[in-house]
């Protein structure tokens, strides 16, 4: 297996891991939750497309706010596109439930939801960003260029 190969599965599974750990406090949210409180309420395929449809919204935000970028970015700004992208998802999400449910309903769940998806996120950002530059190690490079137009 090649080198590139190798850090593409790596990374592949670097930001599987951020999505399915960062939507679990959501499924277990939805499921002991607010799946009860909607009014004509899902079944199991139901309750699936629903944590499915998180998963999507969760990782096309993460591709918007390039917070998966491990090897670009600080810790920090990863970091903070992650809220970004929870937080978006989450409200996004909590949207469909009031309409499903036709009727505001509790924030607490969300917000214990919101509190978890925090320290999994910060903790895969610090965790992911050290094993990263571990196993790839930053390659030493130059930077030419030039101020002034080239000479006809």
């Amino acid at each position: 297996m090649t080198n590139k190969l190798k850090h593409r599965l790596w990374l592949a599974f670097a930001k599987l891991l951020d999505y399915f750990s960062v939507s679990l406090p959501f499924f277990i949210c939805w499921f002991y939750y607010y799946s009860n409180v909607i009014i004509n309420p899902f079944y199991s395929m139901g309750n699936f497309i629903i944590a499915i449809l998180y998963v999507f919204v969760f990782g096309y935000l993460c591709r918007v706010y390039d917070a998966d970028e491990i090897s670009l970015h600080r810790i920090s700004e990863v970091f903070y596109s992650q809220i970004l992208s929870f937080l978006v998802a989450d409200g996004f999400i909590y949207l469909l439930i009031c309409v499903l449910s036709r009727r505001l309903v509790n924030l607490i769940p969300g917000l214990m939801c919101i509190a978890a998806q925090f320290v999994i996120a910060l903790a895969w950002s610090y965790f992911v960003h050290l094993w990263y530059f571990k196993s790839f190690p930053a390659k030493k490079t130059i930077i030419v260029y030039d101020n002034q137009q080239d000479m006809e």
